[in-house]
């Protein structure tokens, strides 16, 4: 399982400087959370890890292969998947059917459709989603097709998985199932994963080192008890000094 990081990685849009010389690292088996406000960078950040979008100037390398210039469906074929901030099912196939077409165009190439099948229930189990599995993905809740979307990243056989929101919009009992949920299969399945998430109790729970982005740069970085005590981060993430009661 290799390193994911991005070396000065900048992205301008049409003379707007979305990301400035952004530095981060995955190590093996880890987990990063990356946050900030709105407009910050981060889902451009996952966006050209993922080879949706390609960086302006630096670069992307996933062990000592550099991969910022290669496409979306060829960094999957490498290990790398993301989930998308609002999901994206094919609406009219089953949540197995979806499952299945992800094992069989992802990393592992497995053809075969039985076997793709058999991989898709193994996963849905895993994800508790057993009873679902035969409904068209338009009929999921909100809940249901995050967990979708994550399933369909391990189906591709992904090392890295990079975490769009995938625990936003959800109820406190939810998030609390979903936080369990992924401590889980992290520890049956093993992947490294970079959360992009504006529910901080999700990142500062799960995540062992944070990154925070402000207006596309990095302004700190550290475990989430040293980002949460960080002064930058408390002016540009939380609204208030740090000596000041955020009630």
């Amino acid at each position: 399982m290799p390193t994911l990081r991005t070396e000065a990685v900048s992205k301008e849009f049409g003379g707007v400087q979305a990301l400035k010389g952004v530095t981060i690292s995955l190590p093996a088996g880890s987990t990063l959370g990356l946050i900030g406000p709105n407009g910050s960078g981060k889902t451009t950040l996952l966006n050209i890890i993922a080879g949706l979008e390609k960086p302006t100037s630096g670069a992307v390398m996933l062990g000592e292969t550099r991969i910022d210039h290669l496409p979306a469906n060829a960094i999957v074929k490498l290990g790398v998947a993301k989930t998308h901030q609002i999901p994206r099912p094919f609406a009219e196939m089953t949540t197995r059917e979806n499952v299945s077409v992800a094992v069989m165009y992802g990393r592992r190439r497995i053809k075969d459709t039985k076997r793709s099948l058999n991989e898709a229930d193994r996963l849905l189990s895993l994800l508790g989603m057993d009873a679902r599995r035969d409904l068209p993905a338009s009929s999921l809740t909100v809940q249901e097709k995050k967990r979708l979307e994550l399933a369909r990243a391990l189906a591709t056989g992904a090392e890295v998985i990079l975490l769009d929101e995938v625990f936003a919009g959800l109820s406190s009992d939810e998030l609390r199932d979903s936080i369990q949920l992924f401590r889980k299969i992290r520890g049956e399945v093993g992947f490294s994963a970079l959360i992009v998430e504006h529910v901080m109790g999700a990142v500062l729970t799960l995540a062992e080192r944070v990154v925070v982005l402000e207006e596309g740069a990095k302004i700190a970085e550290g475990t989430p008890d040293e980002v949460v005590h960080n002064e930058a981060v408390i002016r540009a993430y939380l609204g208030f000094e740090e000596n000041d009661s955020p009630g």
